[in-house]
């Protein structure tokens, strides 16, 4: 996949170069150390397994990269590499994006850059996820390994970056590895380093953090957050129990020792709760029954747009967006398609369909009355059918695919309406109904019976 690279200046006017993967799910902006961060070489190195990680991680989601200031695309040669600044560069992209909440995961030293933004800015992180990492400098640069580093980076920087590669790789170079012999496995790493950052970023970046201790604001964190440590990992010179410090100092937490990429992205999809249950609609068989098809649809969308503003009214569509998506991930539901104002969805439990178009009710007056303080402002109405619809690519067709959107049109803002064989399949299992009557549907043959969950009880 190459990356399509975009820019963003910070205050201090450093240009931040990012690019993003994937969609759909909860955003999750992963931040590498800027040693080992390179947009596009990254990608043109078969060896890089972060290519592999960024492909599975951003098949059910939006993922966000970015260089930080003074490594691959970004800016070199900046001033000021304190925490603050680096700070600074991620709240420049997430801003950019307009991302207003968003999960976080975080590999080794980027991991204080994911703590004190989370600090700084509790409402706009959903999830934590910490990579082999730690809160405090001295606990990476400060062991015997990286202070011989530090001061050989210095003086032969070549000499350095070769060193470090060694360490990584180990110093038996005619030793087989998954990427080939050792040894030109470590000369490429080395060269990739050379690539990520300069002498002198380096070691400005390296003594900022050296100052750097975050472990009294851990407390203050209240994310939930997964923090890993490899099991085998190879040797980085940092101290190994660093990650479990700052498990123990984190209020909602969850300690993961893996053994492989695959078991940290399970836990990690595990933690975001985004990866939808359901078989992928690509696959005929996922279809093969009786689905549950839900229509939403926002009340007003053309007035709001007019109202707010282009810009203040797509950030409220991504609102809707956003909640509407993690409420799917939660109850199982596959999105079929988004129309800006509205989503089609499919379920394969009719209990979870219900749940769902519940959750999203209550979801969209929070947000109207959080935003304007009146939950008249953003309404949205909700209608679901049950059928055999027709899959075709990664769409849905067929009659019950347009009785789910008429049901949805005929549904006042606020209201779900359900066709009387979605009530039938719920009965016994306590929602409460009010029968509106048989409505003549445009489209269909026949009037169907619908009925209105009475959801606020």
């Amino acid at each position: 996949m190459e990356p399509r690279i975009h820019y963003v200046r910070t205050p201090d006017r450093v240009n931040i170069a990012y690019t993003t993967y994937g969609s759909g799910g909860i955003p999750l902006v992963v931040l590498e150390p800027p040693h080992v961060s390179h947009l596009q070489r990254e990608w043109d190195m078969p060896w890089n397994a972060r290519n592999h990680k960024l492909d599975r991680l951003s098949a059910h989601r939006m993922v966000v990269r970015f260089d930080a200031r003074g490594s691959g695309l970004s800016d070199r040669g900046v001033s000021d590499h304190s925490l603050e600044a680096r700070v600074s560069d991620l709240v420049a992209v997430v801003d950019r994006l307009g991302l207003e909440r968003f999960a976080i995961q975080a590999v080794r030293n980027a991991s204080l850059v994911a703590l004190k933004y989370a600090v700084d800015h509790p409402d706009r992180v959903s999830h934590l996820i910490l990579e082999d990492g730690f809160a405090r400098g001295l606990d990476f640069w400060d062991t015997p390994i990286n202070r011989g580093l530090i001061a050989l980076a210095e003086y032969v920087w070549e000499a350095f970056t070769e060193c470090n590669a060694r360490i990584l790789w180990g110093w038996d170079h005619a030793r087989e590895t998954p990427m080939g012999p050792a040894g030109d496995v470590a000369l490429r790493y080395a060269a990739y380093m050379r690539a990520c950052i300069n002498q002198g970023d380096f070691l400005a970046w390296a003594t900022e953090e050296l100052r750097v201790d975050l472990m009294d604001m851990l407390p203050y964190i209240t994310a939930p957050a997964l923090v890993c440590r490899p099991e085998n990992a190879l040797p980085r010179g940092h101290d190994r129990d660093a990650a479990r410090r700052v498990a123990a100092g984190l209020p909602d937490c969850r300690f993961v020792v893996h053994t492989s990429a695959e078991g940290l992205e399970d836990a990690v999809n595990e933690l975001l709760g985004d990866v939808p249950i359901a078989v992928p609609l690509a696959d005929p068989a996922a279809v093969q029954g009786l689905r549950l098809l839900l229509f939403t649809d926002l009340e007003g969308h053309t007035e709001m747009m007019s109202r707010l503003g282009d810009s203040d009214g797509r950030a409220v569509l991504r609102e809707h967006e956003r909640l509407t998506r993690e409420a799917l991930a939660r109850h199982g539901g596959h999105e079929v398609k988004a129309m800006g104002d509205g989503f089609l969805c499919s379920f394969a439990s009719v209990q979870r369909a219900i749940e769902c178009a519940i959750d999203l009710q209550r979801s969209m007056r929070e947000l109207s009355l959080g935003r304007f303080g009146n939950e008249t402002e953003l309404r949205l109405r909700i209608g679901l059918n049950a059928g055999e619809p027709v899959a075709e690519a990664d769409d849905l067709f067929g009659t019950a695919v347009i009785a789910a959107a008429r049901i949805a049109a005929r549904a006042a803002g606020g209201q779900v309406l359900v066709a009387d064989v979605v009530r039938q399949l719920l009965a016994g299992k306590g929602f409460l109904f009010h029968d509106t009557g048989e409505h003549d549907l445009k489209g269909l043959e026949e009037p169907i019976r619908l009925w209105e969950l009475r959801w606020e009880t």
